[in-house]
């Protein structure tokens, strides 16, 4: 990529971010992927090499080469202006552990960052965290991501660095890790940019302030993105940013879940920098943790060459999960979002280490739902919730030109079952539920796109008989009174009576053993012709045969059914 292109995409990104994103009180902005987006595509096999050759010729530092005191110039960017600019800022050491060095901004010392705050910062980045007491951010982060790079300066600490990086169009900044510090000025300035020449991340200590727990988090997430784009220069932005968060849920403080959940609709391979990506992508890696073995497999993930969707998928394999590939996983975790269930399916469709609120979805409850066009990014998801009727029958239309996945959800206040909705090569598909209201109150359909292509619109319809005794929707009153079904039979725990009415009318249901017992009666008014259902719950009952009796103004319909405890 040219110089020219780096400064202009840092521009549009800048543009386009800066101002409208919108993130919760007391948390910035992480702005490693504005450098990763400009820089993915530079040569850095060559710029490697060349790191080697000018390594090479520098000396080799045993010890820590900085004490407290020292000062330097650092190149930073200036966050007030979009795009931003480059500006040179001294700094005086206030810290040395083993794994880092704690620069403050002469400008910022004593007004927005003291000793008190530095001292906070390398307890927690050196020795311990909220997670693990005898671990440091340093030492987990290596743990479960990677090595620490070492491109140039010969010297295994990091430069935290803390500046006051303001904020632009009301949007606020946490901090970043610029990869042009991988590489030597003159390399840099070759595009357009500047280079300390060391390994160094960014901090802000205004207006947020620099050792508030979110803060001291932050600094987990700014590591793994060094050490990610140690391990893969190029990974696509969407995985960086999900293992990031990652690292805040290992350091013991992650992201609050909000925004998300509100628009699940929204592409998870796609980064826009707004909160819904940040939590959205955290979610997808908790899931793949959760689910496919724990931390081993986010550090596979991040190790992987391969980038985006097929890494993840090639990490899986790796993993010894052969059988699995990406889309199979991703409409699961669409599932799981909604549902969070793990006491189903072995906890397949839940996670087992956070808490998710509820998620957003359209809602019908009044029947029949006339053919609804909607449309659903790529990989993202839609949740339609049919409730409060009987014998629900829906269809499905997909554009033709894409691919989408639809299972759906039975459930009561727990999961009944989840299906896999059989849909056409063109994306069609209609669907029958003749135990709905009697096994399980909710439908939901989950509309997942799984391609990056094609149109995102889809249509459906449902039909249901309304719930209460269960009046059905009929073309015509029927004719006479008839018993037309007993579902389920045989039947465990209940079975809905169906019936006609042709006017209305007092119907009395009775339930008699082998012997004429009587074992079960209720009487309910019909306000019209139509057809009726009638909810049946077994007792104290005895497995065996059992006859069903419906009355209707002197007459009488009866049925023979099966109970099975």
């Amino acid at each position: 990529m040219s110089r020219r292109w780096i400064i202009i995409s840092i521009a549009t990104l800048a543009f386009s971010y800066a101002g409208m994103a919108e993130f919760p009180e007391n948390r910035g902005q992480c702005l490693t992927s504005w450098i990763q987006d400009a820089t993915a595509d530079l040569d850095w096999t060559a710029i490697r090499l060349q790191n080697q050759q000018v390594k090479a010729r520098r000396a080799l530092i045993d010890e820590a080469d900085v004490e407290v005191g020292d000062t330097m110039t650092f190149w930073s960017w200036n966050l007030s202006v979009m795009p931003p600019t480059w500006i040179r800022v001294p700094a005086t050491c206030r810290a040395v552990g083993d794994s880092c060095y704690i620069f403050v901004a002469d400008n910022q010392w004593n007004v927005h960052m003291n000793q008190a705050n530095v001292d906070t910062v390398l307890e927690h980045f050196e020795h311990h965290t909220l997670n693990f007491p005898n671990q440091g951010i340093v030492q987990l982060d290596v743990e479960n991501f990677g090595t620490i790079p070492d491109e140039l300066d010969h010297d295994r600490h990091v430069y935290i660095f803390y500046s006051a990086l303001g904020s632009f169009g009301g949007s606020v900044f946490d901090g970043y890790f610029s990869a042009f510090n991988e590489m030597t000025e003159a390399q840099a300035q070759s595009q357009g940019a500047h280079s300390n020449e060391v390994e160094m991340f960014y901090m802000t200590c205004y207006p947020l302030a620099p050792a508030e727990p979110a803060r001291l988090s932050v600094l987990a997430h700014e590591l793994e993105h060094m050490i990610h784009w140690n391990m893969d220069v190029n990974e696509e932005t969407w995985v960086d940013e999900g293992c990031a968060e990652f690292a805040m849920w290992l350091y013991g403080l992650p992201d609050p879940i909000s925004g998300f959940p509100s628009n699940p609709d929204d592409n998870l391979l796609v980064w826009g920098q707004q909160w819904t990506d940040y939590i959205q992508c955290y979610l997808f890696f908790m899931y793949l943790h959760d689910q496919y073995g724990g931390a081993d497999m986010i550090r596979t993930v991040v190790e992987e060459p391969q980038n985006g969707q097929f890494g993840v998928e090639l990490a899986l394999h790796n993993m010894g999960y052969a059988d699995v590939n990406f889309d199979d996983v991703f409409v699961d975790w669409t599932i799981a979002n909604f549902m969070d269930d793990t006491t189903y399916a072995g906890g397949r469709y839940g996670y087992f280490n956070v808490e998710l609120p509820v998620f957003s979805g359209t809602y019908h409850s009044s029947f029949p739902v006339s053919t609804t066009t909607a449309n659903v990014n790529s990989w993202a998801a839609d949740y339609v919730i049919f409730r409060d009727a009987y014998n629900l029958q829906t269809t499905f239309d997909g554009a033709d030109n894409t691919t989408f996945a639809l299972p759906f959800v039975d459930y009561d206040t727990e999961i009944d079952t989840v299906i896999y909705g059989e849909l056409s090569s063109g994306n069609a598909g209609s669907f029958a539920f003749p135990a709905f209201g009697i096994d399980y109150d909710h439908v939901v359909m989950v509309v997942s796109r799984i391609s990056s292509s094609g149109s995102p619109n889809y249509q459906y319809s449902a039909t249901a008989d309304v719930s209460g005794v269960g009046h059905g929707l009929s073309v015509s009153a029927p004719e006479s009174f008839e018993l037309t079904s007993v579902y389920p039979n045989p039947f465990n725990s209940t079975a809905t009576v169906s019936f006609d009415m042709p006017q209305s009318g007092n119907v009395e249901l009775a339930v008699f053993d082998v012997l004429g017992r009587e074992v079960y009666h209720t009487e309910h008014f019909a306000p019209s012709a139509g057809s009726y259902r009638i909810l049946v719950a077994a007792g104290n009952w005895s497995s065996g045969i059992y006859w069903v009796r419906l009355g209707y103004s002197g007459a009488e319909v009866s049925t023979k059914i099966v109970y099975l405890k």
